[in-house]
């Protein structure tokens, strides 16, 4: 009771505002260079140091014995045509897979969408696996049909890579024709320019940047790809098993992180010698 006017006094007051604590932004941008500088750039700097340090300080004896290696360069190579090999079928099959889905009305487009994702959310081993079960000596369609033929090496790696990689660059191309405006197309069918023509001189012009990147992708991919060459790859050596056997086989420490080396900067170069022009997208006159 109030003594002064006689009423009730209210005995709730004003409502209490509390501050939500907040983390203060630049936190969140050093937390990230802190992560990265632990978790890649500095594992990156010990590979670097120990292809470069012998018995006696720094050295460049370790590169010149992998590069006066003929086996070294030809496992070199062979990781190079490999990853060069997948990456032009798999850009090619994602190329169609994605027209086909975005451009045309064929039935199921949902489904083939779906099942051209399947194999980004499978086991790394499962796509290897299931060829060797099925192509492998004695595999249910080699013993079925008595096929005299070893999917192991070359072709085994390379359908297992293109299987593995579909799903990333399709991802990439279907959202670059997703993107492009279908009116373009149409005002080059009503000039008279027939569907190849539109395809290659319009569509295909504009999609570069998905093109580009979706290659470059599948390419760095397939040449630091593991899975698939220890399990299907046979005698045909990569990079990327040829360090683990020198590494986990022989304790060659020295050779692998050399091997390492050479796979970064083999992976880093098709970035640096891209053309400029080629991830811009344009239509031909």
């Amino acid at each position: 009771m109030d003594a002064a006017t006689g009423g009730t006094r209210s005995l709730v007051g004003p409502p209490t505002v509390i501050s939500a604590s907040r983390t203060p932004l630049p936190l969140v941008p050093a937390a990230l260079l802190l992560l990265l500088v632990v978790f890649v750039v500095w594992p990156v700097l010990r590979v670097l140091v120990a292809s470069l340090t012998g018995p006696t300080g720094l050295t460049l004896a370790h590169y010149a014995e992998f590069f006066s290696s003929w086996r070294l360069v030809r496992i070199l190579v062979q990781s190079l045509v490999v990853s060069a090999v997948s990456t032009v079928i798999t850009v090619a099959v994602a190329l169609v897979l994605a027209y086909a889905v975005t451009r045309t009305d064929i039935p199921g487009k949902r489904f083939v969408s779906l099942m051209s994702l399947l194999p980004l959310i499978s086991p790394p081993f499962l796509v290897s696996l299931a060829f060797i079960l099925l192509f492998g000596r004695n595999g249910v369609i080699t013993q079925a049909l008595h096929l005299d033929w070893s999917i192991y090496g070359f072709t085994g790696i390379v359908v297992s890579q293109v299987f593995t990689f579909v799903p990333q660059a399709y991802l990439l191309i279907a959202n670059v024709l997703g993107n492009i405006d279908v009116s373009l197309e149409e005002a080059a069918e009503n000039l008279g320019a027939g569907p190849l023509t539109t395809l290659r001189r319009v569509t295909l012009s504009l999609a570069r940047p998905g093109l580009a990147s979706a290659a470059l992708i599948v390419f760095i991919l397939c040449l630091t790809d593991f899975g698939n060459p220890i399990l299907i790859g046979g005698r045909y050596n990569v990079l990327a098993t040829e360090i683990y056997a020198q590494v986990i086989g022989m304790s060659n420490f020295a050779a692998g992180t050399t091997m390492a080396v050479v796979l970064i900067v083999r992976v880093s170069s098709p970035t640096w010698s891209t053309p400029p022009g080629w991830g811009r997208g344009r239509t031909s006159p």
